[in-house]
Formats: structure tokens, C-alpha cells, sequence
């Protein structure tokens, strides 16, 4: 294994990571309670389960959950390069 092999499987995960923080998207969820919506950035995935909507984040560890009684609006917006 050369050297510079070594060197280039170490940068390859963080690399990776920081490709895929640029292309998450944001969403913004508008709650009856708040006048300011939550902004969630470098968002991998939107999805209703029950009576929740949940925010699924490219770390692929963390979900933001809703309840969707609570919600007045969502607004996706789309990473662009």
C-alpha cells in the first residue's frame, strides 16, 4: 500500500460528506404557535408517519418530528450548484 493510497481512503469519507451536506436541501416548518418558521438545513428525506411529519438529515442519525396538527405550512427548497 503506497503512501499516497493511504492519504486518499482517509480524505474519501469526509469528502464524501461534504458533497453530500452541499446537495441536502432546506426545509422551513411553519407552526401555528411560532411567528418564525423552523429552518432545518441539509435535509435528506420529508415523510408523514402517522400523525407526524418528520425531517430525515444527510447525517442519516437525525429525524426532526412534527406533529402535523401543529403545522400551518412547509416549504422545501432545493440545494442548487
Amino acid at each position: 500500500m503506497t503512501l499516497s493510497y493511504i492519504l486518499l481512503s482517509l480524505r474519501a469519507e469526509p469528502y464524501f460528506a461534504e458533497e453530500q451536506a452541499m446537495n441536502g436541501k432546506m426545509v422551513k416548518v411553519h407552526l401555528y404557535s411560532q411567528s418564525e418558521p423552523v429552518e432545518i438545513k441539509n435535509v435528506l428525506n420529508t415523510y408523514q408517519k402517522g400523525d407526524l411529519f418528520c425531517v430525515f438529515l444527510i447525517d442519516k442519525i437525525t429525524v426532526y418530528k412534527f406533529p402535523v396538527q401543529h403545522i400551518f405550512r412547509i416549504t422545501e427548497v432545493s440545494a442548487t450548484k
